[in-house]
């Protein structure tokens, strides 16, 4: 601890001015502590990077109403969570808009960007919410593709809906568990804020109107591959301006990477897997108008594959 102490003075002496740093009560004592003065309490998890951040500029932190990019890695008590499970590394989300799983929403605030902190979710109350064992149905082994137990399976609405792991297989049934593959586990997760900056001001939104809907269950998230259909119209004479299904052949775009721009995308995230509806896209504003590919209002005909 002293050893940490000591490198922590000399990072600061070397890195920040003196001033509002050094203003609250000192974490050193002796030598130390006369030559620092009074040093910022330390928050658990917090690197030493982003306290110098913090000291050395006013920057915005995790609040209500920030858009977030970070980083996360997860650690589970029971060991590595299944092959089929996709654990995205990288999340985008606005705080406090329900993006994420409320613990982790609540976790992540009041860090700066560089931050790292370790969030800890246990049984009594998982990441992934708890395990639910009304979730866990039998239906006709007739109702499912040709399957194994321990693939998962798409099951119609007339017995559950969804996506689920099979558990069990007769001849006549099969047992398939519809909760998320993380229910009810207990994990230790690390967080690092990437980038953190204000909400643009409100404007015209982005409308999405589904014309055939999804699972309801499966959305893109930042940092993912999308495989869909696009036809694009312009919304004032709905003249095609392009479209992957007379080219014959889907568009991927990855989330989050500039593939399309930031409206589409929107819209796009708001659309869960199989769904196809109509994105009202408004005309780009401000700087976003100088690089758009188009200047004006469009209507997207998509659907997600």
């Amino acid at each position: 601890r002293r050893l940490t102490r000591c490198l922590l003075a000399f990072f600061l002496l070397t890195h920040c001015p003196r001033g509002g740093l050094f203003r609250r009560a000192s974490l050193f004592a002796g030598p130390v502590g006369r030559i620092l003065g009074p040093l910022p309490r330390i928050r658990r998890g917090a690197t030493v990077a982003a306290v110098a951040c913090r000291a050395a500029s006013d920057r915005a932190e995790v609040e209500e109403g920030v858009r977030v990019r970070a980083a996360i890695s997860y650690e589970f008590d029971d060991g590595d969570p299944p092959d089929f499970v996709d654990l995205n590394p990288a999340m985008e989300f606005v705080c406090g808009r329900r993006d994420l799983a409320p613990g982790l929403d609540e976790g992540v605030r009041g860090m700066l960007v560089g931050e790292t902190r370790e969030l800890r979710f246990g049984f009594d109350e998982p990441l992934f919410g708890s395990h639910d064992h009304d979730k866990v149905v039998e239906v006709p082994r007739a109702s499912l593709p040709a399957c194994e137990v321990g693939e998962v399976v798409l099951i119609g609405e007339d017995v559950g809906g969804g996506r689920g792991l099979v558990l069990s297989l007769t001849g006549e049934s099969a047992v398939v568990d519809l909760n998320h593959p993380l229910a009810g586990k207990a994990a230790t997760v690390w967080v690092t804020v990437l980038r953190c900056q204000e909400e643009a001001a409100p404007r015209e939104s982005v409308q999405v109107q589904t014309i055939a809907p999804g699972d309801s269950k499966t959305y893109a998230r930042y940092g993912d591959l999308v495989t869909l259909h696009c036809v694009v119209s312009a919304a004032r004479d709905s003249k095609v301006l392009e479209s992957s299904r007379a080219r014959g052949e889907p568009m991927r775009i990855r989330v989050g990477s500039g593939d399309v721009a930031a409206d589409w995308e929107e819209g796009i995230l708001r659309m869960s897997l199989g769904e196809r509806a109509t994105v009202h896209v408004p005309a780009p504003a401000g700087s976003a108008a100088a690089t758009a590919r188009y200047r004006e209002a469009l209507v997207l005909d998509v659907e997600v594959l």
